[in-house]
């Protein structure tokens, strides 16, 4: 090779280099800001980048396509206060002992928001309701903290539509110094029930044909209609009003993005979004949440976005929604307190997020369903409303096989084939053709009991008789 072709790759070479380290990679460097979103009562399944055909999620279906969307992710518990709790301790319910709305978190937990404080970032919470974060001491950690204080909810509890809680967002943001490091917690509950969206919403969702994509959505998901007073327009009107919650969130936290970005605080950020858990919306007859741990009540988005950092890919791998825990912690580089190292056993999902591939160690997801007392059946209502079941409900899933165990039975009593039937309408738990899957899913539920029964036990503890009555007021207690 001639000096001057030798030259000439040398510097080709060079300019290749300039241009890898020029160019931001896949990395998680310098990631400094750290949005977690996470969005009551929304299911997985009602998105967009979830393959949903009603298009109520544009915007986050926009930053999930340039992010990671996982396809398999599972909240803890079918409630919000347990599985919030989850999300910020790591731990499971029988763990922390936030075993249903209405308990406390006791303060001996540590949670990310603590751990992150200590660390040098600054903590900023904007929750849309009064009853379950800061009366369930679930705030621990954050320096601002930030809920409704006017009544806006025909039930009694303090509510504010995403609007107020974006704004007030905002209003922090725009006084943050973008230098500083931060994690900003944003709460929405907008898809919970009562569904009350603004009309606008209500007319961006009702396309003529919405009817006959509900017809094919719900094909085979064996909807009560009795729920509905057995109308099928009724069903339509809720599946609307819900989607169209769904939009005015997406519009809301379009709004949050875009002032992030004019800010500069978008920059190094890492966005999280997710679900606490799903709604019923009729199948398995219920049409809220709390009560089962069926799929369309424990399957929630789980989506992480960071422009610069993260290369846009979708997992497969089933993880769980309390690994956002120990996965923040890893992203910033932060060790793990002694005191957490042993008790969390919900991993990191890091490798998943930042590596190629698809390949994960985190095989299982786990959910609960504590506490949910008996309703005793009075003014002749439908058997819907009235039959409640008491005691503990625990599911352990893989990708294709789902096991559940009602305690109070001495062998768990309902198991199924997701891949042939993803709605659980078939329990296949006679069926010896499942004999070894049935077994591992056994293993792997009954090692996770034995744990929470070996494991340093804190009592659980109620919060205040002010909030007991505004949980009442939903049903949530009896």
């Amino acid at each position: 090779m001639t000096m001057s072709k030798l030259a000439l790759v040398s510097a080709f070479l060079i300019l290749i280099i300039l241009i890898i380290l020029i160019i931001p990679g896949s990395n998680d460097e310098n990631i400094d800001h750290i949005f977690l979103i996470t969005i009551d009562t929304l299911r997985a399944d009602h998105m967009g980048c979830y393959n949903y055909s009603i298009d109520t999620s544009p915007f986050i279906d926009k930053l999930a396509g340039k992010g990671v969307l996982f396809e398999n992710a599972f909240t803890q518990s079918s409630t919000t206060s347990p599985s919030h709790a989850s999300i910020f301790t790591g731990l499971y319910p029988s763990q922390h002992r936030v075993l249903a709305n209405g308990y406390r978190l006791d303060d001996s937990f540590v949670t990310l928001a603590e751990i992150l404080k200590k660390n040098g970032y600054k903590t900023a919470a904007f929750t849309s309701t009064d009853r379950h974060f800061l009366s369930g001491n679930i705030n621990q950690g954050f320096e601002k903290y930030d809920e409704p204080e006017d009544t806006q909810n025909e039930f009694g509890f303090k509510y504010r539509p995403a609007r107020f809680t974006i704004d007030k967002s905002i209003a922090w943001i725009s006084n943050f110094r973008k230098e500083k490091k931060m994690l900003i917690w944003i709460h929405l509950f907008d898809p919970h029930l009562p569904y009350n969206p603004p009309e606008t919403h209500i007319k961006k969702m009702a396309d003529p044909t919405l009817k006959d994509k509900l017809d094919k959505i719900t094909e085979n998901r064996a909807i009560n209609y009795e729920i509905f007073n057995n109308s099928k327009e009724k069903y339509f009107e809720e599946v609307l009003k819900y989607n169209a919650e769904i939009s005015y969130v997406d519009s809301e936290l379009q709004r949050l993005f875009k002032f992030a970005e004019k800010s500069g605080i978008a920059n190094n950020a890492l966005w999280i979004i997710t679900g606490d858990h799903g709604e019923g919306l009729g199948q398995h007859n219920w049409l809220g949440h709390a009560k089962l741990i069926y799929q369309e009540q424990i399957h929630v988005p789980l989506i992480f976005y960071s422009a610069g950092h993260i290369k846009p890919k979708r997992v497969r791998s089933v993880v769980e929604n309390s690994s956002i825990f120990s996965t923040v912690i890893d992203i910033c580089g932060i060790t793990m307190p002694d005191e957490k190292g042993n008790s969390v056993l919900t991993k990191s999902i890091k490798d998943l997020i930042f590596k190629n591939g698809d390949k994960s160690s985190h095989e299982f997801a786990f959910s609960e369903r504590q506490y949910y007392g008996h309703r005793i059946a009075e003014k002749k209502l439908p058997a819907w409303q009235t039959e409640w079941e008491n005691g503990k409900k625990y599911s352990i899933q893989n990708i294709s096989f789902k096991l559940i165990y009602n305690k109070g039975v001495r062998e768990p009593n309902e198991f199924y084939n997701l891949s042939e039937d993803p709605f659980e309408l078939k329990s296949e738990i006679s069926n010896r053709k499942y004999f070894k899957i049935k077994n591992l899913l056994r293993k792997e539920l009954f090692a996770r009991l034995k744990i929470f029964k070996e494991s340093k036990r804190i009592k659980a503890k109620k919060v205040d008789s002010e909030t007991i009555k505004k949980l009442k007021s939903l049903g949530y207690i009896n």
